[in-house]
């Protein structure tokens, strides 16, 4: 018997005001699964219940801002608030909705690695091998960089998600220190 083959994917951004979800999924053809219920819920970091949007075909690719989500209530047609990183949980489910669903944890990284990029261009890298401070400074980043990966993968892939937040704020603190320092780097 064929089956629907429910698959998700949330692209990186550097746009903190937004949050893309695209469908990947492979639906049977019979019975078609137009007609049927789809139902994204989201349930942004902090937050116990979802926001549930029903939507109208397969297929989709979704660019949601902070009050689609549920992260701001107020003023949404005045501003375009950001979303914060942190541990979003989504259940994409096809009808039978309580049988055909699939679920994901995924870490947000959009503010930490815009920081992390603000900071490469603080420590004016040149195309040339670095002086002894900047290559510390690199050397420093490419680790820091390597514990946002890892905290993405603890995430995602192993569902250590108490592991992965520690990483990632201490990926922040680390970058964080740099930054402070690299006012004086031009």
């Amino acid at each position: 018997m064929a089956k629907h083959h429910l698959f998700l994917n949330f692209p990186e951004s550097t746009n903190e005001s937004i949050l893309q979800v695209d469908d990947a999924s492979i639906y049977m053809t019979s019975p078609s699964p137009s007609g049927t219920c789809f139902t994204l819920e989201i349930t942004p970091p902090g937050y116990t219940s979802p926001t549930v949007l029903t939507l109208t075909a397969p297929n989709f690719n979704l660019i949601l801002n902070a009050c689609q989500i549920g992260v701001q209530t107020q003023g949404c047609s005045d501003i375009c608030p950001l979303i914060p990183d942190g541990i979003y949980h989504y259940r994409y489910s096809v009808s039978p909705n309580t049988l055909v669903f699939v679920e994901y944890n995924q870490l947000r990284i959009t503010h930490l690695m815009n920081k992390f990029y603000k900071t490469l261009c603080w420590i004016n890298a040149k195309p040339c091998y670095p002086e002894n401070d900047r290559l510390v400074l690199i050397r420093e980043l490419q680790l820091i960089e390597s514990q946002i990966i890892t905290a993405k993968h603890l995430c995602e892939d192993l569902f250590e998600y108490e592991t992965s937040m520690e990483m990632y704020r201490f990926a922040s603190k680390r970058l964080s220190d740099i930054s402070f320092g690299c006012h004086t780097c031009h």
